[in-house]
């Protein structure tokens, strides 16, 4: 019997028992700022959010409040907007690649997807860090043991998410402590190391990685800390990018990159995009509320994914709450009969056969 090859393709309803949504993020981030004026409030005797906040020297916690500041300006102008995805387009399109007000934007999530991928800032009982469904779903596909783990050749990711839920989980089975180690070890791009030639990646992200940045002549690195920690732990560990003036010259602009930027790494991941779906027998769609703005990318994977040729007939599943399918015929000319619907979320769909090749 032949394997199929299958391809996953996730979007922010994939890391939902973890993260916020897009939809969602913007209380996450009041709430956020809710926890850093009282952190303030309770160690020094100033009144929050006053001129008098903004001007005085507050030692230690002075990158909390620029932090602050930062989060305050992105919450605001996310207002305006429906999500700060759509804000980034915005800032992109009135400012040019070199806007500062995007790589502000981009700072901002990185260290907000830094804090709640390391830490439960709420406590909130019910949060998985990471996501357990993607424990679930390597654990179904992973092969082999222990230095010879592994993802098999016919099985890849592409996903919108610029969060680390996949390399977080797929930690904890590759005895690694280590997230770039962990990045090299499963061909996923983009990383601050460049994958040497060969294979196709197995896993793409398509609008790049928060929490990766370059700094002081190309060097690079990643903010990413032991999961765990209290917040405030790790934020005193990462701030040093909030510190004024500035302990480097620090870009994260390089590494997470919406995909319409167009720049060099996201056009390779497109094209890494493009040559997956190609090669796909089955697309497995997760958690995906297919927004305008990445239309034109989804149609290049979709088109890619159905014209390819192949001696298995093609399939797609869509994994989500509510039934999507419409929404992908009418979008992108998809046949009906290639869809099926799955509403149950509860784990990452495997299709059938796959957990056996």
């Amino acid at each position: 019997m032949a394997i199929p090859k299958v391809t996953y393709l996730f979007g922010a309803g994939a890391s939902a028992y973890c993260l916020p949504t897009i939809e969602t993020l913007k209380s996450t981030m009041s709430s956020l700022e809710s926890k850093i004026v009282t952190l303030i409030r309770n160690q020094y005797d100033i009144a929050p959010l006053t001129d008098g906040f903004w001007e005085a020297d507050i030692g230690k916690l002075n990158e909390y409040r620029v932090f602050l500041e930062h989060l305050i300006w992105l919450r605001t102008n996310c207002e305006k907007h429906k999500t700060p995805d759509t804000l980034a387009k915005h800032f992109f399109l009135t400012g040019g690649e070199n806007s500062s007000e995007l790589s502000k934007l981009k700072l901002t999530l990185s260290a907000v997807f830094t804090l709640l991928q390391c830490s439960n800032p709420f406590g909130d009982p019910e949060r998985q860090y990471p996501d357990m469904r993607y424990d679930s779903l390597l654990m179904g596909l992973l092969k082999g043991s222990q230095d010879q783990l592994h993802i098999p050749e016919h099985i890849k990711f592409l996903s919108w998410n610029y969060d680390l839920q996949f390399e977080l989980a797929a930690m904890k089975h590759f005895g690694s402590s280590d997230i770039i180690e962990t990045q090299l070890k499963l061909k996923i791009t983009p990383t601050i190391v460049n994958l040497t030639a060969g294979n196709l990646p197995s896993l793409v992200h398509l609008n790049g990685v928060a929490g990766m940045y370059e700094y002081d002549n190309n060097k690079t690195n990643h903010l990413y800390r032991k999961i765990g920690k209290e917040w405030t732990e790790v934020f005193d560990e990462i701030s040093f990018i909030f510190q004024k003036p500035y302990k480097y010259t620090l870009s994260v602009n390089n590494l997470f990159t919406f995909a319409w930027e167009k720049k060099n790494v996201s056009l390779r991941a497109i094209d890494f995009a493009t040559k997956i779906a190609r090669n796909s027998d089955v697309l497995v769609v997760i958690g995906y509320s297919l927004p305008p703005f990445n239309r034109d990318v989804d149609r290049q994977i979709f088109e890619a994914f159905i014209n390819a040729g192949g001696l298995m007939p093609k399939k797609i599943y869509f994994q989500n709450p509510t039934d999507k399918l419409e929404d992908l015929v009418e979008q992108f000319d998809i046949n009906r009969k290639f869809m099926i619907h799955k509403s149950d979320c509860l784990d990452f769909f495997i299709p059938p056969g796959l957990e056996t090749s």
